[in-house]
C-alpha cells in the first residue's frame, strides 16, 4: 500500500514535468518552422508577400539580430531583394542592416540602398543620419550616385535641423552641380538654412549664382548681408570690379563688408581693380591698414607698380610677395637699412631668389663691428637649400668662415 502511494506521488510531478519537455519541444519545432519559412520568404523570389514583410519588419525589434542570424549567403540573398522595393520602411530596413560585421553583406546592401536612392532618393535622404560612420558613408555615397535627382531633396534637407550637417557635407561633395537646388534655398523662411545654402553657393563658386546672390545682398541687413557679400567675393567675376569698388568706398557698410571688397578687388588682379586699395592706404590707420595691405599682397608682384604707394608700404608688401621684384626690393632694403634690419631679415627666410644678394652683404660687412648682423643674414641663409650651400662654401672665408661654420652646426645640432 504504502509502495502504490509513493509511485502515485512520483507520478503526478513527473507527468508535469514530461508535459513541459513536451511543450518546449513542440514550441521550438514550431519557432523552427516559423524561423525557416521567415527566411525563406526573406530570401526567396520578390513578392507582395515580401514586400510587406519588409515593410512591417522595418519597425520590428530585433531584425538585426534576425539578420546577423543568417549564413552570409542568405544575407547576401537578402540584401539582393531589398533592392527591389524603394518603400520608405524598405529603405529603413535596409540601413538598419548596415550594421553588420559581415563585408559581402554590407557591400550587398550598399548596392541595394543604391537602387532605392535612384528610384525614391526623398526618403534616402531622411535616413542620412542613421548607423555609425560606415552605414552613414554608404548612405551618403547611395544618394551621391542617385543624381541629380538626389540634389533637391538634399537641399530641401537644409531646412531641417536635425538633417542640416550631414546634408551640407553631401552637397559640399556633390559639387557645383547641385547649385541650381542649393539656389532655391537662399529663399528659404529658416535663416540657418538660408545661411548654409549662402555659404554652399560661395564655396560652388558658379557665376549663375550672382544673381541670386546680388539680390540678397541688396534686400538684406548685416550680418546676412555680409554672409552674401562674402559669396559673391568668392565667386570673384572681374564683371564685379566696380559692384566691389563701390562697397568699399562708399559709406553705409561694415568694415568686415569693405575689407571683402577689398579682397575681392585684389583676387581680380588687374592695376585698376587694386588702385583704390592703394589709394586707400595713404589715410588708412591702424588695423584697417594691416587689412587692406593684406588684401593688396593678394594680387602678387603687379601691385608693387602702383605709382600711389607709399615706399614704406611698397616694402611691407615686398614681405608679404613672392617673386623677384619683391626680393629685389628687400635686397635693396636690407643693404641700405639701419633699424629695422632684423625684421628685414625675417621677412627674407625661406626665399631662394635672395641667396645672391644676401651672400654678397655677408661677405661686404666687417665682422668685428656687424658680426651681429652677419650672424643674422646666416641664419636667413640657413633657411633655404641654395642659401645652405652658399653657407658651405663661406666656411673657407677668411674673415667669416667661423661664423659660417659655427650657424651650420648649430643648425645641424637642432635638427
Amino acid at each position: 500500500m504504502k509502495e502504490n502511494r509513493r509511485r502515485k506521488k512520483i507520478s503526478g510531478p513527473l507527468k508535469t514535468l514530461l508535459f513541459l519537455v513536451a511543450a518546449t519541444l513542440l514550441l521550438l519545432g514550431f519557432d523552427r518552422i516559423r524561423l525557416a519559412r521567415e527566411i525563406a520568404l526573406a530570401t526567396g523570389p520578390t513578392s507582395q508577400n515580401q514586400r510587406n514583410y519588409f515593410i512591417e519588419s522595418a519597425d520590428r525589434p530585433g531584425i538585426e539580430l534576425f539578420y546577423k542570424g543568417l549564413t552570409t549567403a542568405q544575407k547576401v540573398t537578402m540584401a539582393k531583394r531589398l533592392g527591389a522595393y524603394a518603400d520608405e520602411k524598405a529603405i529603413v530596413l535596409t540601413t538598419k542592416l548596415l550594421s553588420t560585421f559581415d563585408k559581402a553583406a554590407f557591400e550587398e546592401l550598399s548596392k541595394a540602398l543604391a537602387v532605392q536612392a535612384k528610384r525614391n532618393p526623398e526618403d534616402m535622404v531622411k535616413q542620412i543620419n542613421t548607423g555609425a560612420t560606415q552605414p552613414k558613408i554608404a548612405i551618403g555615397k547611395a544618394l551621391l550616385s542617385a543624381t541629380p535627382g538626389s540634389y533637391s531633396p538634399l537641399a530641401q534637407a537644409l531646412n531641417d535641423p536635425a538633417l542640416r550637417g550631414n546634408a551640407k557635407r553631401l552637397l559640399l561633395e556633390a559639387g557645383a552641380k547641385a547649385e541650381p537646388q542649393v539656389r532655391q534655398i537662399v529663399a528659404s523662411k529658416d535663416a540657418d538654412a538660408r545661411r548654409e545654402a549662402i555659404s554652399l553657393l560661395g564655396q560652388y563658386r558658379r557665376e549663375d549664382s550672382l544673381g541670386v546672390l546680388g539680390k540678397g545682398f541688396r534686400n538684406s541687413k548685416p550680418p546676412e548681408r555680409t554672409l552674401f557679400l562674402s559669396a559673391i567675393v568668392s565667386i570673384g567675376a572681374p564683371k564685379n570690379r566696380q559692384f566691389f569698388e563701390n562697397v568699399f568706398a562708399l559709406k553705409g557698410f561694415t568694415q568686415e563688408e569693405r575689407i571683402l571688397a577689398a579682397q575681392a578687388l585684389a583676387r581680380i588682379g588687374t592695376l585698376q581693380s587694386t588702385a583704390p586699395l592703394a589709394r586707400a592706404l595713404l589715410t588708412a590707420k591702424g588695423q584697417e591698414r594691416i587689412q587692406v595691405l593684406d588684401a593688396l599682397a593678394e594680387a602678387g608682384e603687379k601691385v608693387l607698380s602702383l605709382t600711389t604707394l607709399k615706399p614704406a608700404d611698397r616694402l611691407h608688401l615686398a614681405t608679404l610677395i613672392r617673386g623677384p621684384r619683391a626680393d629685389a626690393l628687400l635686397s635693396s632694403a636690407i643693404r641700405s637699412s639701419g633699424q629695422g634690419w632684423e625684421s628685414l631679415l625675417r621677412a627674407c627666410n625661406g626665399r631662394e631668389g635672395l641667396t645672391p644678394a644676401l651672400t654678397a652683404l655677408a661677405t661686404k660687412l666687417d665682422p668685428k663691428k656687424q658680426s651681429a648682423k652677419i650672424v643674422k643674414i646666416m641664419e636667413t641663409l640657413n633657411t633655404t637649400r641654395s642659401g645652405q650651400k652658399e653657407l658651405k662654401k663661406l666656411e673657407a672665408h677668411p674673415k667669416i668662415g667661423g661664423l659660417a661654420m659655427r650657424t651650420l652646426r648649430l643648425s645641424a645640432n637642432t635638427r
